[in-house]
């Protein structure tokens, strides 16, 4: 397992943290790494093998879709297709602790999306993971990095060990800004329904969200 500490990195230093990450996905390699929220556990959205070890090593039922990440409100439809007035939310929620169901695009494997015909997508605000994705140019899938059924982590130190052993890659960049899941709205259909609070309350992004995309 590689391991990175970034937490004193400059920023040319996260900069080739990202690139090596990057690198690592394209391999086909399954990453720890930290997000705003909480620290994640990923791959490349189109590495069906590697998604299948994050099941693994998460013990986490097939039936749960693994969350996707993107690097722009204009990448989603790499994996999704975009709502009207979804382009709002960019400089608002997004990027940030706001995860959107959508209908999902063929080319979103069904290990990914647990047979549904949707997928979570979510821009991360982060500056190590923004780097990582546009240097990979495609989606990361990514859920948190922890085993199912436990408290997610908020730092790398509330990492599992099993998880960290496990992965082939593991980056730590201190305690996460938000430290709590994001939220996540589902916008398929004709209303917008909050399915988790997180790091936004309901109340804002409902308003905001029935404001600007219905």
């Amino acid at each position: 397992m590689i391991f990175m500490d970034i937490t004193r990195a400059t920023e040319a230093g996260i900069y080739a943290a990202a690139r090596e990450t990057a690198r690592a996905l394209k391999e086909g390699k399954v990453a720890v790494f930290p997000t705003e929220t909480v620290y994640g556990i990923g791959c490349l959205m189109s590495d069906t093998k590697a998604a299948e070890r994050i099941y693994g090593i998460k013990g986490r039922q097939h039936s749960k879709p693994l969350p996707v990440m993107v690097d722009c409100v204009a990448s989603v439809e790499k994996a999704a297709f975009p709502v009207p007035g979804l382009e709002a939310l960019e400089g608002v929620f997004m990027p940030g602790p706001l995860t959107v169901v959508l209908k999902k695009k063929d080319r979103v494997p069904p290990v990914i999306s647990g047979g549904l015909d949707t997928v979570a997508v979510r821009i991360p605000d982060h500056p190590f993971l923004l780097a990582v994705l546009r240097e990979l140019g495609e989606p990361i899938a990514a859920t948190s990095a922890n085993p199912s059924g436990l408290p997610a982590p908020a730092s790398f130190d509330m990492l599992d060990g099993a998880i960290k052993d496990a992965a082939d890659l593991a980056v730590d960049m201190g305690p996460c800004r938000v430290g709590a899941p994001s939220a996540i709205a589902d916008l398929t259909g004709p209303e917008v329904r909050i399915l988790r609070e997180g790091g936004i309350t309901a109340e804002e992004l409902g308003k905001w969200l029935k404001k600007e995309i219905q």
